[in-house]
Protein backbone atom coordinates (compact mmCIF):
# COMPACT_ATOMS: atom_id res chain seq x y z
CA UNK A 1 0.00 0.00 0.00
CA UNK A 2 2.80 2.42 0.95
CA UNK A 3 4.70 1.59 -2.23
CA UNK A 4 1.60 2.27 -4.35
CA UNK A 5 0.97 5.49 -2.46
CA UNK A 6 4.54 6.70 -2.98
CA UNK A 7 4.42 5.77 -6.68
CA UNK A 8 1.13 7.64 -7.05
CA UNK A 9 2.56 10.73 -5.37
CA UNK A 10 5.68 10.59 -7.55
CA UNK A 11 3.48 10.30 -10.63
CA UNK A 12 1.46 13.35 -9.58
CA UNK A 13 4.65 15.33 -8.95
CA UNK A 14 6.05 14.31 -12.34
CA UNK A 15 2.87 15.40 -14.12
CA UNK A 16 2.83 18.66 -12.18
CA UNK A 17 6.43 19.38 -13.15
CA UNK A 18 5.61 18.57 -16.77
CA UNK A 19 2.60 20.91 -16.77
CA UNK A 20 4.71 23.64 -15.17
CA UNK A 21 7.62 23.30 -17.58
CA UNK A 22 5.54 23.01 -20.76
CA UNK A 23 4.62 26.72 -21.07
CA UNK A 24 8.20 27.72 -20.16
CA UNK A 25 9.63 25.45 -22.86
CA UNK A 26 7.04 26.72 -25.35
CA UNK A 27 8.01 30.33 -24.55
CA UNK A 28 11.72 29.77 -25.16
CA UNK A 29 11.06 27.71 -28.30
CA UNK A 30 8.95 30.51 -29.76
CA UNK A 31 11.47 33.14 -28.65
CA UNK A 32 14.46 31.44 -30.31
CA UNK A 33 12.63 29.57 -33.08
CA UNK A 34 14.40 31.42 -35.92
CA UNK A 35 17.81 30.63 -34.42
CA UNK A 36 16.84 27.01 -33.80
CA UNK A 37 15.73 26.61 -37.43
CA UNK A 38 19.02 28.04 -38.74
CA UNK A 39 21.07 25.70 -36.56
CA UNK A 40 19.04 22.67 -37.58
CA UNK A 41 19.53 23.55 -41.25
CA UNK A 42 23.31 23.71 -40.72
CA UNK A 43 23.28 19.98 -40.00
CA UNK A 44 22.29 19.27 -43.61
CA UNK A 45 24.09 20.13 -46.87
CA UNK A 46 23.35 23.58 -48.27
CA UNK A 47 21.75 22.10 -51.38
CA UNK A 48 19.06 20.49 -49.26
CA UNK A 49 17.94 23.66 -47.46
CA UNK A 50 15.25 24.78 -49.90
CA UNK A 51 13.69 21.34 -50.10
CA UNK A 52 13.79 20.97 -46.31
CA UNK A 53 12.00 24.30 -45.90
CA UNK A 54 9.25 23.09 -48.25
CA UNK A 55 8.94 19.78 -46.37
CA UNK A 56 8.71 21.52 -42.99
CA UNK A 57 6.13 23.93 -44.38
CA UNK A 58 4.02 21.02 -45.70
CA UNK A 59 4.29 19.24 -42.34
CA UNK A 60 3.20 22.43 -40.60
CA UNK A 61 0.15 22.59 -42.87
CA UNK A 62 -0.98 19.03 -42.10
CA UNK A 63 -0.35 19.37 -38.36
CA UNK A 64 -2.31 22.62 -38.36
CA UNK A 65 -5.05 20.70 -40.16
CA UNK A 66 -5.09 18.07 -37.40
CA UNK A 67 -5.41 20.77 -34.74
CA UNK A 68 -8.16 22.60 -36.63
CA UNK A 69 -9.95 19.30 -37.21
CA UNK A 70 -9.83 18.41 -33.52
CA UNK A 71 -11.13 21.87 -32.56
CA UNK A 72 -13.96 21.53 -35.08
CA UNK A 73 -14.85 18.06 -33.74
CA UNK A 74 -14.82 19.39 -30.18
CA UNK A 75 -17.14 22.24 -31.21
CA UNK A 76 -19.52 19.80 -32.93
CA UNK A 77 -19.57 17.50 -29.89
CA UNK A 78 -20.21 20.52 -27.66
CA UNK A 79 -23.15 21.55 -29.84
CA UNK A 80 -24.64 18.05 -30.07
CA UNK A 81 -24.30 17.31 -26.35
CA UNK A 82 -25.63 20.70 -25.29
CA UNK A 83 -28.61 20.48 -27.65
CA UNK A 84 -29.39 16.87 -26.72
CA UNK A 85 -29.24 17.50 -22.98
CA UNK A 86 -31.34 20.65 -23.33
CA UNK A 87 -34.01 18.72 -25.25
CA UNK A 88 -33.98 16.02 -22.56
CA UNK A 89 -34.38 18.63 -19.84
CA UNK A 90 -31.04 18.02 -18.09
CA UNK A 91 -29.71 20.92 -16.00
CA UNK A 92 -26.36 22.57 -16.79
CA UNK A 93 -26.51 21.38 -20.40
CA UNK A 94 -24.06 24.04 -21.62
CA UNK A 95 -21.49 23.31 -18.90
CA UNK A 96 -21.66 19.56 -19.48
CA UNK A 97 -21.46 20.11 -23.24
CA UNK A 98 -18.33 22.20 -22.73
CA UNK A 99 -16.74 19.46 -20.63
CA UNK A 100 -17.61 16.85 -23.27
CA UNK A 101 -16.18 19.03 -26.04
CA UNK A 102 -12.91 19.71 -24.21
CA UNK A 103 -12.32 16.06 -23.28
CA UNK A 104 -13.32 14.86 -26.75
CA UNK A 105 -9.66 15.11 -27.78
CA UNK A 106 -8.91 12.06 -25.57
CA UNK A 107 -10.00 8.92 -27.45
CA UNK A 108 -12.63 6.77 -25.71
CA UNK A 109 -11.86 7.98 -22.18
CA UNK A 110 -12.76 11.52 -23.18
CA UNK A 111 -16.26 10.39 -24.12
CA UNK A 112 -16.62 8.61 -20.77
CA UNK A 113 -15.39 11.63 -18.82
CA UNK A 114 -17.80 13.87 -20.71
CA UNK A 115 -20.74 11.51 -20.15
CA UNK A 116 -20.27 10.83 -16.42
CA UNK A 117 -21.45 14.23 -15.08
CA UNK A 118 -24.57 14.15 -17.28
CA UNK A 119 -25.46 10.55 -16.38
CA UNK A 120 -24.86 11.22 -12.68
CA UNK A 121 -27.00 14.35 -12.78
CA UNK A 122 -29.77 12.57 -14.68
CA UNK A 123 -29.76 9.70 -12.18
CA UNK A 124 -31.01 12.08 -9.50
CA UNK A 125 -34.14 12.70 -11.58
CA UNK A 126 -35.10 9.25 -12.87
CA UNK A 127 -33.69 6.02 -14.19
CA UNK A 128 -35.41 6.61 -17.53
CA UNK A 129 -33.69 9.99 -17.95
CA UNK A 130 -30.35 8.41 -17.05
CA UNK A 131 -30.84 5.77 -19.76
CA UNK A 132 -31.80 8.46 -22.29
CA UNK A 133 -28.70 10.50 -21.46
CA UNK A 134 -26.47 7.43 -21.75
CA UNK A 135 -28.06 6.61 -25.12
CA UNK A 136 -27.50 10.20 -26.25
CA UNK A 137 -23.78 10.09 -25.44
CA UNK A 138 -23.39 6.65 -27.01
CA UNK A 139 -25.04 7.88 -30.22
CA UNK A 140 -22.90 11.02 -30.35
CA UNK A 141 -19.75 9.00 -29.66
CA UNK A 142 -20.54 6.54 -32.48
CA UNK A 143 -21.38 9.39 -34.86
CA UNK A 144 -18.22 11.27 -34.00
CA UNK A 145 -15.91 8.26 -34.03
CA UNK A 146 -17.19 6.49 -37.15
CA UNK A 147 -18.35 9.34 -39.41
CA UNK A 148 -17.38 12.84 -38.31
CA UNK A 149 -13.82 12.21 -37.16
CA UNK A 150 -12.62 10.27 -40.25
CA UNK A 151 -14.36 12.73 -42.58
CA UNK A 152 -13.14 15.95 -40.93
CA UNK A 153 -9.61 14.80 -40.09
CA UNK A 154 -9.31 13.24 -43.54
CA UNK A 155 -10.21 16.52 -45.23
CA UNK A 156 -7.90 18.55 -42.98
CA UNK A 157 -4.88 16.27 -43.45
CA UNK A 158 -5.39 14.95 -46.97
CA UNK A 159 -5.89 11.38 -45.73
CA UNK A 160 -8.75 9.17 -46.88
CA UNK A 161 -11.40 8.60 -44.15
CA UNK A 162 -10.65 4.86 -44.24
CA UNK A 163 -6.97 5.65 -43.70
CA UNK A 164 -7.88 7.75 -40.66
CA UNK A 165 -9.94 4.89 -39.20
CA UNK A 166 -7.13 2.41 -39.86
CA UNK A 167 -4.57 4.75 -38.26
CA UNK A 168 -6.72 5.16 -35.15
CA UNK A 169 -7.21 1.40 -34.83
CA UNK A 170 -3.52 0.69 -35.37
CA UNK A 171 -2.48 3.45 -32.99
CA UNK A 172 -4.79 2.14 -30.29
CA UNK A 173 -3.54 -1.41 -30.81
CA UNK A 174 0.17 -0.57 -30.57
CA UNK A 175 0.24 2.53 -28.38
CA UNK A 176 -3.00 2.75 -26.44
CA UNK A 177 -4.41 6.23 -25.91
CA UNK A 178 -1.10 7.91 -26.76
CA UNK A 179 -0.95 5.88 -29.97
CA UNK A 180 -4.46 6.99 -30.96
CA UNK A 181 -3.58 10.63 -30.28
CA UNK A 182 -0.42 10.43 -32.39
CA UNK A 183 -1.66 8.09 -35.13
CA UNK A 184 -3.24 10.63 -37.49
CA UNK A 185 -0.49 13.30 -37.18
CA UNK A 186 2.17 10.63 -37.71
CA UNK A 187 0.39 9.26 -40.77
CA UNK A 188 -0.05 12.77 -42.19
CA UNK A 189 3.64 13.55 -41.70
CA UNK A 190 4.57 10.19 -43.25
CA UNK A 191 2.46 10.99 -46.29
CA UNK A 192 4.25 14.34 -46.72
CA UNK A 193 7.68 12.71 -46.44
CA UNK A 194 6.79 9.93 -48.88
CA UNK A 195 5.41 12.43 -51.38
CA UNK A 196 8.66 14.42 -51.33
CA UNK A 197 10.74 11.24 -51.47
CA UNK A 198 8.89 9.95 -54.55
CA UNK A 199 9.23 13.35 -56.20
CA UNK A 200 12.98 13.39 -55.47
CA UNK A 201 13.40 9.92 -56.98
CA UNK A 202 11.64 10.78 -60.23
Amino acid sequence: FIANLVNGLLLLVRHFIGLTLSPILAFYLLLDWALIKRRILRIFPVGWHDELRIIVKDIDVVLSGVIRGQILLAAIVFGLVTTGLWLLGVDYAVSIGLIAGVFDIVPYFGAIIGALPAILLASFSSTLLMVKVAALFLTIHQLEGNILSPKILGEKTGLHPLAVIFCLLAGGEFGGIAGMLLAVPTAAIGKVLLRHLFRALQ
